[in-house]
């Protein structure tokens, strides 16, 4: 049987890429729509901005703009080189422009540093929370300290009431008059039984305090120890954090290193895990000024990708930039009618790709399908949602080797990649103005030594 693919591109998706060619080159927010016929951009705080698409123009400072031809790509105020996205030929054709850079380093960079700024704050975190662990270990220490006195203070007094008794016990049967016997014959009780009965109430009274103090005890006791548990796994957890940064800076140096010498012998992974959370991914989008035709809200969308995503170990965040690259900012048909956001089962000449019945199936139908390019003998999650959604198998463990293979356009990796590279550069802005606690995820800076790109063509069955 034949595979599932995909065309390179549709009408619709040139207006979202060249919108999106703004952002990721100067990591700010994005332009509206821009009409394929204009792929102009204006950098910020230059009189002049470029682009490397034929035919396309240059805005001068005082608003003329005249033809270029293909150059170097533009370079931001920091010395990192763009991503520029040409347009795509209307009807599905591959790009005729120029090879697209590779922003693998430029990830790799990215996604380190926001591991260096995650462990950080993890150490942070980690740090705190010893520190309230501690607090509560000393606090429970000294409630033991004064329960174990309050136990020996009970004790005492219970052994001199003890001792009281004896005494008068002692002193009634040897006082004059007889002493007990009198008592009796005088049908009442004398002094003497009086004072006994006084002195064994204090003993009742003592002895039930000792009881209580013991179990005050019992319960300091216990507070004391499990305050020494969460003090050890408090300290185990700042030695992780610790680690773990200490993991992160040392990635960050390798990316910077391999970065500044031009290094380019290896690629982001298809499996692995997503930098951004659900929210996150939503929040990007919303940022981007795009409103998606999805049959659900975008939020509950993105969901559906980080989910879906640590479901199958696969980069669920990386498979909402192909989508994005796929679909035009889920605007074109196969998002409006089909749930289908990745161009499963088209082909350079075929009309339409898969149906799926609801947005959670074709998240899951592309998740599924990317897995089955990564590895030779995949296992699911989930039952498969079509079962024709098998790739070949182990083709492709990087983004960049879905070029040529999951869909004809020769750029095709670079594009998804450039999407990726702009989602992190907000991502980093946005994890460093927040105050908290790193999200509750774990973040991912694993990177595979990449290949020859396999060149199969894949048909519509």
């Amino acid at each position: 049987m034949d595979h599932p693919r995909r065309r390179a591109g549709t009408a619709l998706a040139v207006l979202a890429l060249v919108a999106v060619t703004a952002q990721l080159a100067w990591a700010g927010p994005a332009r509206g729509d821009t009409p394929a016929t204009d792929p102009t951009t204006t950098v910020p705080g230059g009189p002049t901005s470029t682009t490397t698409d034929p035919g396309s123009t240059t805005t001068v400072a005082d608003g003329s703009t005249t033809t270029t031809t293909p150059g170097p790509p533009a370079t931001t105020p920091q010395g990192t080189p763009t991503v520029s996205i040409p347009t795509l030929v209307p009807g599905g054709a591959p790009d005729t422009g120029p090879p697209l850079p590779d922003p693998s380093p430029q990830i790799r960079s990215l996604l380190g540093q926001i591991g260096v700024l995650d462990g950080q704050k993890g150490v942070t975190m980690a740090d705190q929370t010893l520190a309230g662990q501690q607090a509560g270990l000393d606090q429970a220490a000294a409630a033991a300290a004064v329960a174990r006195q309050d136990v020996s203070a009970a004790r005492d007094h219970l052994t001199a009431a003890r001792a009281q008794l004896s005494s008068v016990a002692t002193l009634a049967f040897m006082g004059a008059g007889g002493g007990v016997l009198s008592a009796l014959m005088k049908g009442g009780p004398d002094a003497g039984t009086i004072e006994r009965e006084m002195v064994n109430s204090t003993i009742e009274y003592h002895s039930r305090t000792v009881d209580q103090a013991q179990a005050e005890l019992s319960r300091a006791q216990d507070a004391l120890a499990a305050a020494n548990r969460q003090v050890a796994q408090a300290t185990a957890q700042v030695a992780a954090a610790r680690q773990a940064l200490s993991a992160a800076d040392a990635t960050l140096a390798a990316a910077r290193h391999d970065l500044a010498g031009g290094r380019k012998a290896w690629a982001l992974s298809i499996e692995g895990d997503s930098a951004f959370t659900a929210a996150e991914l939503s929040q990007w989008f919303t940022a981007q000024g795009r409103s998606s035709q999805a049959t659900v809200p975008i939020d509950q969308l993105t969901g559906f990708y980080i989910s879906e995503g640590q479901a199958e170990g696969v980069r669920g965040d990386m498979a909402f930039a192909q989508a994005m690259v796929e679909t035009g900012s889920f605007s074109n048909p196969d998002t409006i009618s089909l749930n289908n956001f990745a161009g499963i089962g088209h082909c350079d000449s075929c009309a339409s790709g898969f149906d799926f019945k609801t947005a959670q199936l074709g998240v899951r139908g592309q998740i599924q399908l990317l897995k089955s390019y990564a590895e030779k003998t995949p296992t699911y999650a989930n039952p498969l949602v079509d079962p024709r959604l098998v790739g070949p198998a182990g083709c492709c463990q990087t983004w960049t080797q879905l070029t040529k293979t999951w869909a004809s356009d020769p750029n095709y990796g670079p594009k998804i990649l450039g999407v990726y590279q702009g989602m992190l550069e907000w991502l980093l802005k946005v994890r460093a103005a927040e105050p908290g606690p790193p999200p509750a995820l774990v973040v991912s800076t694993s990177l595979v030594a990449s290949s020859t790109t396999t060149s199969t063509t894949i048909k519509k069955s």
